[in-house]
């Protein structure tokens, strides 16, 4: 199955996206604050990161939703169709809490900092935050259907709500 013009559209922005996320000069500002002790840029990177998942996971919505299902029926061939709607939402619903709770990390620079400085922890933590956003955006599209762009608003403003208590402490650099 194709995707329709404005899914691919997304899946390129998505894309686009992460390679703004993880360019040089973003990565040495991000670099530079959590050597000064602030989380701004991480902040930043951060969201890019996640809302490129998230767009990625929208876009291709209708195959995980697929999947999900066939996977719910697959795990509780027996129970009631109500009840294996119930269990995909509640998976969707955990797939976006987790996603948005990672940002809790970057609130203390000096993980940035461990991070920025190791470059194949760097890399991979930037495609799982990359990754999680893709499972969120799957996860708006199971509890939204064709309205789970709603999470592209309401995901990122989680997000800050989480790294704004680390950022009162120690400000913006």
């Amino acid at each position: 199955m194709r995707p329709s013009g404005s899914r691919l559209l997304a899946l390129l922005g998505s894309l686009a996206l992460y390679g703004g996320a993880v360019s040089g000069l973003l990565q040495r500002l991000s670099t530079q604050a959590d050597r000064l002790g602030g989380v701004d840029a991480h902040a930043v990177q951060d969201q890019l990161l996640l809302v490129a998942g998230l767009l990625a996971g929208l876009a291709v919505g209708p195959a995980i939703a697929r999947w999900v299902h066939a996977g719910a029926t697959a795990l509780l061939p027996a129970a009631p169709k109500g009840r294996r709607l119930a269990f995909v939402r509640a998976v969707a619903f955990s797939a976006i809490t987790a996603a948005t709770a990672v940002n809790v990390l970057w609130v203390d620079p000096r993980v940035g900092l461990f991070i920025d400085l190791h470059r194949a922890l760097l890399v991979e933590a930037d495609l799982l935050l990359y990754l999680m956003g893709l499972l969120a955006g799957g996860a708006w599209y199971l509890l939204l259907d064709r309205q789970g762009w709603l999470g592209l608003l309401v995901a990122p403003a989680m997000a800050l709500m989480l790294v704004s208590t680390g950022v009162v402490g120690r400000g913006w650099c």
